[in-house]
């Protein structure tokens, strides 16, 4: 027994049978009217996103004197400050005055030595 093949319909046919998949939208109900006044508002630009700024706040006072700061040619420095005569700095130097000699730095830990007891 050989399977036949089926034919099938023309596009325009099979157009005409869509129908809409789910449920059926009530133009008039809470959510749909909530969601058209959302659409409107991001249209028109008035939509706001995210917890609203207290004008008198802490915050904004730090934002306003960093934002006058940088406004009057200064610089905002993020971060610990380093202290300029510590260990950790001299090493950094040392390191910096090396690649600057143009000498050959290896990256990372130091390889393991490995002693062999023989007993």
């Amino acid at each position: 027994m050989k399977k036949e093949k089926k034919e099938s319909a023309p596009a325009s046919a099979v157009e005409a049978e869509v129908k809409a998949k789910g449920r059926p939208v009530k133009e008039d109900s809470k959510r749909q009217v909530k969601m058209s006044e959302r659409e409107a508002k991001i249209a028109s630009g008035n939509l706001k996103k995210g917890r609203p700024a207290v004008a008198g706040s802490k915050r904004q006072e730090v934002l306003a004197k960093r934002a006058e700061r940088i406004a009057n040619g200064g610089e905002v420095k993020k971060g610990r400050p380093a202290v300029a005569g510590s260990k950790r700095q001299a090493v950094i130097e040392a390191r910096k005055a090396k690649i600057a000699a143009g000498l050959d730095l290896k990256k990372g830990r130091p390889a393991k030595i490995e002693t062999s007891v023989e007993a």
